[in-house]
């Protein structure tokens, strides 16, 4: 059976089984065949995937192309890379877990992008949601970079108590504890619905929404992408680049 892991530690790298699932963010939501995920690289800080539609799948059912990287960083911050030859887009994410919010700033160039610029938001609610990918390749990296890390608070624990004064000995010591992975729930997919400031901004005089809208949307030109959340548009684009 296939498992949805997240890394819930300090660290961003987990140990998965074969078939095991890794959990990312993916502004817009996303519908269609799961992605699989190839772990690029994987330390007790960081880990880089190559995500990507799986081998043979009809590409309307699957939207990630020939697919981007993708870099999970401390376990909350998140970033995605995506280009071609006419137009390149990147966003960064960072999960306040505590606020239960999410702060994203995306960018969009290239000379095929019809309005080029950054754009921040933050997302709450229902608007963080989350993609299984399958692990399909990399999970010995997965499994050094956990290891390295448990042993690496381990050690920090022992020394932090060790170094203790008598003073402090007095009462019960609580260690610190080792790399944690707990399953987590397959989080239904969302539509990001955040309000973002458009490129081209509307006079606070009294703008109507319907030329909001369309500000944002000449910066969807050339994917065909409407509406007024930047991120749902980031989303999109990077699903049509291919």
């Amino acid at each position: 059976m296939r498992q949805s892991v997240a890394i819930l530690s300090l660290f961003a790298s987990a140990a998965l089984a074969a078939n095991d699932t890794i959990d990312f963010f993916f502004p817009g939501g996303y519908e269609g065949a799961d992605p699989v995920a190839s772990v690029v690289t994987a330390n007790p800080t960081s880990t880089v995937l190559r995500l990507a539609c799986p081998t043979g799948t009809d590409s309307t059912e699957c939207g990630f192309g020939e697919g981007f990287d993708y870099k999970i960083i401390s376990t909350t911050i998140y970033e995605m890379t995506m280009s071609d030859s006419d137009i390149n887009m990147n966003f960064h994410c960072a999960h306040n877990t505590q606020a239960a919010n999410m702060d994203c700033t995306v960018s969009i160039g290239g000379g095929e992008a019809n309005d080029p610029g950054v754009t921040s938001t933050v997302l709450s609610g229902s608007q963080i949601a989350f993609i299984s990918a399958t692990v399909t390749a990399g999970e010995d990296l997965l499994v050094s970079a956990a290891e390295t890390g448990a042993a690496a608070s381990s050690s920090q624990a022992s020394l932090d108590v060790a170094t203790l004064s008598p003073a402090a000995n007095a009462g019960p010591v609580s260690t610190a504890s080792s790399t944690t992975i707990a399953t987590a729930i397959a989080t239904a997919i969302a539509t990001a619905t955040a309000s973002t400031t458009a490129s081209t901004t509307a006079s606070a005089s009294g703008t109507s929404r319907s030329e909001a809208a369309a500000a944002t949307t000449n910066a969807a030109f050339r994917y065909g992408v409407e509406g007024s959340a930047l991120l749902a548009l980031a989303g999109a684009a990077a699903l049509n680049m291919w």
